[in-house]
């Protein structure tokens, strides 16, 4: 599957094919409409195409702002600026009898004693949404300015409102056209949610006068008898439109888009089965509002962001599991499944004063292989099983990056670090023992993949690795003083340590694997013969 996407060298867009390998998993995780038309794009030939970009939803938006005199509201209230937020939810009975409605309103209010020279930044930090601030500005030391938002759901599967791909292209790309249209149930639930706004706001002012705040910014008072719903007032349409602005937004300006990958049990009615997987392709999910049947009335990105969890979930169960192998005669060191004997390298001494290097990577298993995380110190996990490990060994294991400079390394015959007295036990293994390297990078042979770390002496003929993202495999020998070390089948270094007494000592029985600073390395089929 190849998919349109976007760079950006120099601040230009650029289109580019995006390779994907066979057995990957896609996730189309963009907003709503880019979403659809990514999917129309790469699916033109599935049979569930001509319902992608359909069900297109958004939310029903109308807004109040209303400033009640304090001599309305109950004696003995505090002087200083105060914010309270009010949710009230709401259901309307369809005239057709087809269903219900949902639509909530999101009531706050704010008031305050002396608008001195920083009632701007109080506002700021006390105003829990940041759109109504400019209406909270108007309060003062005799009024509450109240703000009354009204969020209404539209109804699912209206043909008027899609998402179609345009004859038109940007950069190659063919782009999308997005039609959205009210139905008739839409404008009845939208009039329902507006009257019960007009009800709920009377009751704020204890059914005595107050005033509301046109489009235009100015205030209009309020009487307990008025129709709140006039032109001369807050009538039901749009507050852009040019002549008598409305209570009412647009719609498609709440970005609260949904639907047009519907999720569902039959590819008859819905794009997406209940995994989120496009019902007609094996490896491709999607995300976001996109997937939902209805929309509701409150905000999207919570119910999305609970699909990507349980997106992920069902990824991870489901995704084939690395089993850790062995070769005849070999015994296996780690199990895919817990640590075991595998123990993580401390830091000791700890002030509270910890610099970058005393936050090292850790290691975490990842389907079944452990793989260190990116930090900024030097971190390790070693082996410490002393009844498998042996003076003389063959150690076999399989390791990858995820970037080309990512950095780690095999290390070998070093002593308990926990009985060195070092601060951080990860740097025993430079001391005492020998790294295998792995360094795609460094100016010095023998600091690269294979050699026996910065070692003079050695026979090297260094074999690139893998691209980044292909397991690589290492053959380490350890026989007396000798290290042998094969990189995918190639001998890359053969070196004899010379100083045994104090490096690399024969009892010395450790085996660890690095975890070095910003680098994202995994390891497995971790396996060892004494010999």
């Amino acid at each position: 599957m190849g998919t349109p996407g976007y760079l950006e060298p120099g601040g230009n867009d650029l289109p580019v094919d995006i390779p994907v390998a066979e057995d990957a998993v896609v996730v189309i995780a963009l907003g709503t409409i880019e979403s659809a038309r990514l999917a129309m794009l790469s699916f033109p030939n599935v049979p569930t195409r001509t319902l992608m970009g359909q069900n297109l939803m958004a939310h029903l938006r109308s807004n109040i702002v209303m400033r009640i005199p304090r001599s309305s509201l109950p004696t003995g209230l505090a002087r200083e600026l105060q914010a309270s937020v009010l949710l009230l939810k709401g259901i309307h009975d369809y005239s057709d009898d087809s269903r219900r409605g949902y639509f909530h309103l999101q009531i706050t209010s704010a008031g305050l004693n002396d608008r001195g020279k920083d009632d701007h930044d109080e506002l700021f930090i006390t105003v829990p949404d940041i759109d109504e601030l400019d209406h909270f500005i108007e309060a003062d030391d005799d009024h509450v300015v109240i703000t009354i938002r009204g969020i209404g759901e539209m109804t699912p599967h209206n043909p008027a409102s899609h998402v179609v791909l345009n004859n038109r292209s940007s950069f190659g790309v063919q782009q999308a056209r997005v039609a959205i249209e009210p139905s008739d149930l839409d404008n009845e639930l939208w009039k329902a949610m507006d009257n019960c706004s007009n009800y709920v706001a009377r009751a704020l002012a204890a059914n005595k006068d107050f005033e509301i705040r046109r489009a235009d910014g100015t205030w209009i008072p309020v009487t307990a008898t008025d129709d709140m719903s006039t032109n001369e007032r807050l009538p039901y349409r749009a507050k852009d439109e040019k002549e008598k602005p409305g209570r009412r937004d647009r719609l498609g300006t709440t970005h609260h888009e949904a639907g047009t990958l519907r999720l569902g049990s039959s590819s008859s009615d819905s794009v997406c089965n209940l995994d989120a997987r496009f019902h007609d392709v094996d490896n491709a999910y999607a995300l976001g509002p996109a997937l939902f049947p209805t929309i509701g009335s409150p905000n999207p990105m919570l119910t999305g962001t609970a699909f990507s969890r349980r997106l992920a979930d069902h990824l991870v169960e489901t995704m084939p599991k690395h089993v850790p192998q062995a070769d005849s005669g070999f015994t296996l060191l780690f199990d895919g499944k817990s640590f075991g004997h595998w123990k993580q390298s401390r830091i000791h001494n700890r002030d509270g004063q910890e610099d970058g290097k005393d936050n090292p990577g850790r290691f975490i298993i990842v389907d079944g292989s452990p793989e260190s995380t990116r930090g900024t110190g030097l971190g390790m996990l070693w082996y410490s099983n002393t009844d498998v490990l042996s003076r003389d060994f063959v150690l076999k294991l399989e390791w990858r990056r995820w970037r080309d400079t990512d950095n780690s390394g095999v290390l070998l015959r070093f002593p308990d670090p926990r009985k060195q007295q070092y601060r951080n036990e990860a740097y025993v293994p430079d001391t005492f023992g020998f790294e295998v390297q792995i360094d795609e990078h460094d100016a010095d042979l023998r600091k690269r993949t294979g050699a026996i770390y910065g070692m003079d002496g050695q026979t090297l003929t260094l074999q690139p690795a893998l691209p980044a993202g292909r397991w690589n495999q290492f053959e380490i020998r350890v026989q007396q003083h000798e290290y042998t070390v094969f990189l995918n089948g190639d001998q890359v270094t053969h070196f004899v340590n010379p100083n045994g007494n104090a490096r690399g000592r024969l009892d010395y029985p450790f085996i660890g694997l690095q975890s070095h600073f910003n680098s994202r390395v995994a390891f497995r089929n971790i396996q060892y013969r004494a010999l």
